[in-house]
């Protein structure tokens, strides 16, 4: 029999492996100096909330008049736990047993009570701000401390520490240990120990209907194209990596991306990505300096904005040999390009990859949250879906005093750009909307999902579609292709390293590693992606291309300010800010949460 079964689920602990405790204890959410090991375990130090006391103004006395009698926080979870199906529950359930909680608390709460309709009125936030009283989960040294509150199905848990990002885990710490307690009477499940469903509760899975199946480019149904994509990005990067000698530890990825331009009949890969993962809060910076995403596609992105400056100052020297068509304003590349990733881009096109069934069922435990924008999870790998109500904003000062940084899922950017082009805000000043001829993808594909994820989500309604057009921008549905070309999938990747390539009309190629922490290179450097380098590049382009562009010349002269920032400049297109402002009331009508803006002080540093 195991240990855990002969405890009383009241007074049993949550087990707390090794790598468990050295991560909450990063947390500032374990002292592992004053921990002790058991028969169960390791144990965390989680403050036992006090039960509920009833009202004071409510009466005794027979003669009062009957008061309705509320359920109990444990009668209000297993109510919500008999709500939902019970297959959905089982990999949260697996992932408490494999201590995954540890690495992100708050996630793992949100998780649990997102598989049901009632999240927004089951898990309440609550900020009690700054205190000076005792710490919960620390040493007391007398410095402030930051207290944060969750209320569970009407239970609240609290805890306190030196911010509030440590002070909210530490309260979803403490609620996770409630959850836990309760799973015997709540799911009749023995932890740890295998799981036992009640009967009565539904594990059947649904029938659903499909999308449909995105479009291929003719005479690609063998995936000719996409495999030659696909090799022109693999030999490029062994390329670069040979000529720089970087070094093996580094060379190894995750995810690879790269952009191969076809133009007169000729394909060639114009840059390589590789990266995962977004920087620390702390890293931010306010000049423009850092590189906030350094997921691989998104840094190819980035470098497709700076090929195309570079092609702008080549055209307005030679028009006649340049990328663009002559005589357009503003100008339009003559060339396509074709975006490559290795796997599919994280969020919704990546996270139901695996769910897969012949027999045309759906029991992925997530299937409600389908097409919902999602947000990467911050200084690592992976990503939720966006809190319900959320305002779509984001404020420097609570980002900096421990709200966690959110950043939106490359499946919902690459939507995005489908709707307003990837030639960018800056982009947008010169030339037209730039859209993808194709985008192929390697493992973890899906048709199904991914043609959801690009496209297949947003229903846009006809007027709003119809001042899209006039704004110059389309909803673009590039062909979705399957790549069968590359090596095996590369999961145990450690480093903190992303490859940045790129080259431009002068062939003087660019290279450089950034470090996906922190958003510079590693010698400490401004990324040549950064915003401040984007924008000082076309800046410079700016006198030249008045020549071939006459309306920069009006936008300057109507610039609204003598010292404009980023962000003024990057609206000086009242095309893009509409066009931008149109996809989101398509992402509103079709009810798949908000878009979440960044920062504005990110984009409030002088242009000049």
């Amino acid at each position: 029999m195991d240990t855990m079964d002969l405890v009383p689920p009241a007074k049993r602990k949550l087990p707390i492996s090794l790598r468990a405790r050295k991560i909450l204890a990063r947390q500032g959410l374990l002292d592992l100096s004053l921990q002790t090991p058991s028969s169960t375990g390791w144990e965390p130090d989680i403050p036992t909330p006090a039960p509920l006391e009833p009202p004071d103004d409510v009466s005794s006395s027979s003669d009062s008049p009957p008061v309705a009698v509320l359920p109990t926080p444990l009668e209000t979870l297993k109510n919500y736990v008999q709500s939902v199906e019970m297959k959905r529950f089982a990999p949260v359930v697996q992932r408490l047993k494999d201590q995954a909680y540890a690495e992100n608390p708050v996630g793992f709460v949100q998780e649990f009570f997102a598989l049901g309709a009632q999240q927004g009125t089951l898990v309440v936030w609550v900020d009690g701000g700054e205190v000076q009283t005792g710490p919960v989960l620390a040493s007391q040294d007398g410095t402030p401390r930051w207290e944060q509150t969750v209320e569970l199905c009407g239970r609240g848990f609290t805890a306190q520490a030196n911010n509030k990002r440590a002070a909210k885990n530490g309260a979803a710490l403490a609620a996770v240990q409630w959850i836990y307690d309760c799973l015997d009477d709540v799911l009749c499940i023995k932890l740890p120990g295998k799981s036992k469903f009640p009967p009565q509760i539904p594990a059947r899975p649904i029938a659903v209907a499909k999308p449909a199946v995105p479009r291929v480019l003719p005479g690609d149904a063998d995936n000719t194209f996409a495999n030659r994509v696909a090799e022109l990005v693999h030999s490029k990067y062994a390329e670069v990596m040979e000529r720089y000698g970087v070094a093996e530890a580094y060379r190894r990825y995750a995810v690879l991306a790269g952009i191969v331009m076809e133009m007169d009949g000729k394909m060639e890969c114009i840059c390589v990505t590789t990266g995962t993962k977004c920087i620390d809060a702390q890293q931010q910076s306010l000049t423009g300096q850092t590189v906030k995403d350094m997921h691989a596609e998104i840094l190819a992105i980035r470098c497709l904005k700076r090929f195309l400056c570079a092609h702008i100052a080549a055209h307005a020297s030679n028009p006649a040999t340049s990328l663009f068509h002559p005589d357009t304003t503003p100008l339009t590349p003559r060339a396509t390009f074709t975006l490559y990733i290795s796997s599919a881009p994280c969020g919704d096109a990546r996270v139901f990859s695996l769910s897969d069934h012949a027999d045309g069922t759906d029991a992925h435990p997530q299937r409600q949250c389908r097409g919902q924008l999602r947000i990467k999870i911050e200084a690592g790998m992976g990503g939720v879906t966006v809190p319900p109500g959320h305002s779509g904003r984001q404020y420097w000062d609570a980002v900096l005093g421990g709200e966690r940084m959110l950043v939106m899922s490359c499946s919902d950017k690459l939507l995005r750009r489908n709707v307003v082009g990837v030639q960018g805000g800056l982009g947008a000043l010169m030339l037209r909307p730039v859209y993808w001829k194709a985008v192929v993808m390697g493992h973890l594909w899906n048709g199904d999902h991914v043609g959801r994820a690009m496209f297949g989500r947003l229903k846009p309604a006809a007027e709003t579609l119809r001042e899209l057009q006039e704004c110059g921008f389309a909803f673009q549905a590039p062909a979705l292709l399957h790549s069968t070309y590359g090596e095996k999938r590369q999961i145990t990747v450690k480093h903190n390293i992303a490859v940045v390539w790129l080259t431009n009309p002068a062939g003087a190629d660019h290279f450089e590693l950034l470090n996906c922490v922190k958003g510079k290179t590693v010698e400490q450097k401004p990324s040549v992606l950064c915003k401040k380098s984007l924008l000082d590049a076309y800046l410079d382009v700016w006198d030249r291309a008045e020549t071939i562009l006459p309306h920069l010349v009006e936008l300057r002269d109507n610039c609204p300010s003598q010292r404009p920032t980023y962000a003024v400049i990057k609206n000086l297109s009242a095309e893009y800010v509409r066009g931008k402002a149109l996809f989101e009331e398509m992402v509103r009508a079709s009810g798949i949460r908000c878009w979440v803006h960044k920062c504005e002080e990110e984009e409030g540093f002088d242009a000049l």
